[in-house]
């Protein structure tokens, strides 16, 4: 595992080394202009096309930890899209939670400027990628959210209905969970 520059290459190291890494087409890491949240997009592959999955933000006590969490979801979402039959590949997004200099958590109440500003970093994040990993609406983050990434990139579903969007995506995905629940068990 080669970092794009030799600074990074202690953390491509630790990828390499992770029992969670599985051969990920990429690690792409960035920090927020407004907040200095650490931001990444994990791709795991791209054979079935884009890597598509959702966004998270929670408080990550460690870079070890979030690293470890973005590859877990990362190759679980490649299954997913797998056995589906779904033309995407692999992917997950994190934001780490800021912290101020206090070491404690920043509010970040929804519709908030700093939340705002936060995902406006994201979405430029997103841009940059030029369409390897497509975002989506997980943990902490809510349809607002997801609107306000989809005003500064096109790499992002789960926005309002209103907009063209399927809105929240938890309804459809716990149907999911239960009919594959019963296909089992039947």
């Amino acid at each position: 595992l080669i970092a794009s520059t030799p600074a990074p290459q202690p953390l491509a190291d630790f990828l390499a080394a992770s029992p969670d890494f599985h051969a990920h087409r990429a690690v792409f890491l960035a920090v927020s202009p407004s907040s200095h949240a650490l931001m990444a997009a994990f791709v795991q592959h791209t054979r079935r096309g884009q890597a598509a999955g959702g966004l998270r933000l929670r408080n990550y006590g460690t870079a070890a930890e979030f690293l470890t969490d973005g590859l877990r979801l990362s190759t679980g979402m490649g299954h997913k899209s797998a056995l589906a039959g779904l033309w995407w590949g692999g992917g997950k997004g994190l934001i780490s939670r800021p912290v101020g200099d206090d070491g404690k958590e920043l509010e970040l109440p929804a519709g908030s400027p700093a939340r705002r500003a936060l995902m406006r970093d994201y979405a430029a994040f997103l841009t940059s990628l030029r369409g390897v990993y497509i975002t989506a609406e997980d943990s902490g983050i809510s349809v607002a959210d997801m609107d306000d990434i989809s005003d500064g990139t096109r790499y992002v579903t789960c926005i309002s209905p209103s907009r063209g969007g399927s809105g929240n995506p938890s309804v459809p995905t716990a149907m999911g969970i239960l009919v594959a629940t019963e296909a089992a068990i039947l």
